[in-house]
């Protein structure tokens, strides 16, 4: 195995060569730009009914009001938390520094419990919130309603089993003229996608992870309660994602029944993921959910999910950035998929009737 470079790493990786687009696959998206789920500015910041109507329970007030206590007010006015495995650096007061700790470590234990799995990085992201958007792109150009920063250089040879030392992990975020926000006046949907990346990073123990597990994992939480239980929080979930909603209209539609090939999904790499959409009507990132919605809900998928993980956590990445399952398991996850879109199909047809 050659040596790692000792440049920064900035979760992205060297530009594959991918293939022009199947012969089958639907015409290119019009000109007209499809509204970003994450900009706070065309989205209402909580879109969802149990954020909105979001509470605390008692357990998690008790844990609050302990944790204000230990909040640092800097000179700058700002509030810092580094009493919780997520750190906080924000405006506003040291309740909703306090409030924000508290939820984000609720939403990574919920995270890896659904994949059953643990964090192997020590370091989560510090969240910072910011009082307006030109702030926040000045920290985060480019990006719309939330933002994960992860930089990381690998250490020498021996030093760690996975060779890695972060250097700069940061999740941003902002609220638009609110001096004294509160919880719900935060894009929470937005900061659970960008969350639920650092987790998967913290879960496979680098950064270097598959763009469609990646993407998909943050689709999929985007629309979860952390404190709804059991069925319900899966159903609630189904009802709320807007993945799920555009791709089963794009299956009732008259004029298209088409999906993409799952290999060619698998095979787009962090570069090519946002430039070469496979459907005009669905993004990649809602496609990516439905995997990821395979692996968290069919309960035949449990062993497929482990293995998948397993891969993840190994050199399973190509120098493209793509990771390489093995043909056994590549042949299961395409039959679980397949078995998936035809749930769709029937969900299409159910609204169509």
């Amino acid at each position: 195995m050659s040596s790692p470079s000792p440049l920064p790493l900035l979760l992205a990786l060297v530009a594959a060569q991918d293939p022009p687009p199947p012969a089958d696959a639907p015409p290119a998206a019009a000109d007209e730009e499809a509204p970003d789920p994450d900009d706070a500015t065309s989205f209402e910041r909580s879109p969802f009914a149990f954020d909105r109507e979001w509470a605390f329970d008692k357990k998690e007030e008790r844990r609050i009001r302990k944790l204000e206590r230990e909040v640092v007010e800097g000179a700058d006015g700002r509030f810092r938390l580094s009493e919780t495995n997520w750190k906080v650096d924000t405006y506003g007061s040291a309740r909703l520094a306090a409030e924000l700790g508290v939820y984000l470590e609720a939403f990574e234990e919920s995270v890896l419990e659904r994949f059953d799995a643990k964090r192997q990085f020590a370091e989560c992201p510090t969240l910072k919130v910011f009082a307006s958007r030109a702030a926040f792109q000045e920290a985060a150009p480019m990006r719309s309603g939330a933002s994960l920063s992860y930089e990381a250089i690998p250490e020498p040879k021996g030093r760690s089993r996975h060779r890695i030392k972060i250097l700069d992990n940061h999740l941003y975020t902002y609220v638009e003229e609110n001096d004294d926000p509160a919880f719900t006046d935060l894009n929470l949907p937005a900061i659970r996608a960008e969350a639920a990346k650092a987790v998967v990073i913290g879960m496979v123990g680098r950064p270097h992870v598959a763009a469609w597990f990646e993407q998909g994992t943050a689709e999929w939480f985007r629309s979860w309660d952390v404190h709804a239980p059991g069925k319900e929080a899966f159903a609630r979930r189904s009802a709320a994602s807007p993945g799920r909603a555009a791709i089963v209209a794009h299956l009732g539609s008259a004029r298209s029944d088409w999906t993409p090939p799952l290999d060619r999904l698998l095979r787009l790499n962090e570069n090519s993921w946002e430039g070469q959409p496979l459907s005009s009507t669905v993004s990649n990132d809602a496609w990516a959910e439905a995997v990821i919605d395979v692996l968290l809900t069919d309960r035949r998928a449990k062993r497929l999910r482990d293995e998948l993980l397993d891969e993840l956590t190994k050199e399973g990445l190509s120098g493209t950035g793509i990771l390489i399952l093995q043909d056994g398991l590549a042949r299961a996850l395409e039959k679980a998929w397949s078995a998936h879109v035809d749930s769709f199909r029937d969900d299409a047809k159910g609204a169509g009737g």
